[in-house]
């Protein structure tokens, strides 16, 4: 999985499209989600989580720079359940690019959060007739993979299943060239 020290640099990586450049939307969930549900959040310097447990509602406040966390309001009765919180993103203005978080873990006893990866991440790419579905999985860190699908307006291709390879997406007529180019050899 593509790992980070912070939340704060997860969160900066989400947020930035790879694509057009601009800032991406993030949303953040909690769970479990029979269990805990998010009422609302805010992100400045801190992230500040409204959440309700049965009729019991309360606020995590995490620090996104050194990755800890408090409790306000309630103090979880089941220390057995832990909770986790879960980043997405995706690109309102070229509508190409999304990411997905791995569950990162708050672990009551030490207040700490932990397992901070980036789990998927999908882009469309175009070039004049040329259009890719490409998604990097991160998954399995022995084995990261990349997923590419070419569409065209009446066919959908069988994915292409490839280790994962270096692939700058800013100019996507190169990643597109780059993309077509490895298909043939698959």
């Amino acid at each position: 999985m593509k790992s980070f020290a912070t939340i704060q640099e997860l969160w900066d990586y989400c947020e930035r499209c790879p694509l057009c450049q601009a800032n991406r939307d993030v949303s953040i969930s909690i769970g479990p989600e029979h269990q805990i549900r998010l009422l609302s959040f805010t992100k400045n310097q801190h992230l500040l989580l409204r959440c309700q447990l049965f009729s019991d509602k309360y606020e995590y406040q995490i620090d996104c720079q050194d990755n800890t966390f408090t409790v306000s309001g309630y103090e979880l009765i089941n220390k057995s359940v832990v909770p986790y919180i879960y980043l997405q993103s995706s690109c309102s203005n070229c509508v190409s690019a999304s990411t997905y978080s791995h569950d990162m873990l708050l672990m009551n006893r030490t207040k700490v959060i932990t397992d901070i990866f980036l789990e998927r991440e999908s882009f469309a790419l175009i070039d004049g007739n040329t259009r890719l579905s490409v998604n990097v999985l991160h998954t399995n860190v022995n084995n990261p993979r990349i997923m590419i699908s070419a569409i065209f307006p009446d066919q959908w291709f069988h994915p292409i299943d490839l280790p994962l390879f270096d692939l700058d997406v800013s100019d996507q007529v190169k990643a597109v060239q780059r993309i077509k180019n490895l298909m043939s050899f698959s």
